[in-house]
């Protein structure tokens, strides 16, 4: 994936969080060790400035990937762990 798909991809993620009323987002980020850096970059600039999202869960298959969000998350504000699982991922977002 290049910017303008990944720009597309989060426009039609903001659309359907707009029409759906939904604030809580689960990503497979499973393989994020192949993501491009720029991509990267435009998914935490819409991550940290949207006001459509309160939690973000995403599913990693590497810890040093998920330190690695956790502390992005903490610096741009944005509500966001890492889970090994998608049951885990799960259980978080939807836990009040």
């Amino acid at each position: 994936m290049d910017v303008v798909e990944a720009a597309a991809v989060i426009a039609e993620i903001d659309d359907a969080l707009a029409s759906s009323g939904i604030e809580r987002l689960l990503f497979d980020s499973r393989e994020a060790d192949r993501t491009k850096p720029e991509v990267a970059a435009a998914i935490w600039a819409w991550l940290s400035s949207t006001t459509r999202v309160r939690r973000v869960a995403t599913v990693m298959n590497s810890e040093v990937l998920s330190a690695n969000v956790r502390s992005t998350g903490v610096g741009m504000g944005v509500l966001i762990k890492a889970f090994a699982t998608v049951e885990e991922a799960e259980r978080w977002l939807f836990a009040l």
